[in-house]
């Protein structure tokens, strides 16, 4: 067996605080679609006392679990796991983010295609199938301004003002 074949396809870096419940329907979600990648899985737990790192080694073993003795924050956390990881390709999943379909296979095959594409992102949905933001503007004294301000919040739908708690939005409505 070559070096190559060992390398996982994906290796899964997930961040916990407090979300037992989620965390393990997010893991479930993940066993269920992605039973034909090759992967590895990091779970770093910033010191939960909800018992989610105890759920984690007995529901699913064959997770690498990371207990931090101090929350580390979701940067230092996932820097822990980073520094672990032997996939070809990193994937950050939120703990309170379940898998739909085969969008990690997806993933993976536009990834191998397009190999000028250094970074993917998701689209995220909500339970009811709506979209949720990904992303926020960047911080500048402007943006805080207009929040701060409450202009934002008092023009919603202005191009300049519309700064709904710092989130960009996207002009595109989901496909009904």
């Amino acid at each position: 067996m070559s070096v190559e074949s060992q390398v996982p396809s994906i290796s899964v870096v997930i961040v916990s605080f407090n979300t037992r419940d989620l965390l393990r329907e997010c893991l479930q979600s993940l066993k269920e679609r992605s039973e034909n990648i090759s992967k590895e899985v990091f779970v770093v737990d910033n010191v939960s006392r909800d018992g989610s790192a105890d759920m984690v080694t007995s529901e699913f073993p064959e997770i690498h679990l990371i207990r931090n003795d101090v929350n580390r924050g979701f940067a230092g956390a996932n820097n822990q796991a980073f520094s672990r990881v032997t996939g070809r390709y990193v994937v950050l999943l939120n703990s309170d983010a379940f898998l739909q379909g085969n969008a990690l296979s997806v993933a993976i095959d536009h990834m191998e295609r397009e190999t000028i594409v250094g970074i993917g992102g998701a689209r995220l949905l909500g339970r009811d199938g709506s979209w949720q933001p990904s992303a926020r503007l960047f911080p500048s004294p402007l943006n805080h301004f207009l929040t701060i301000s409450g202009l934002s919040a008092r023009f919603p739908n202005s191009r300049f003002f519309g700064r709904k708690t710092g989130l960009v939005r996207t002009r595109t409505k989901p496909p009904m």
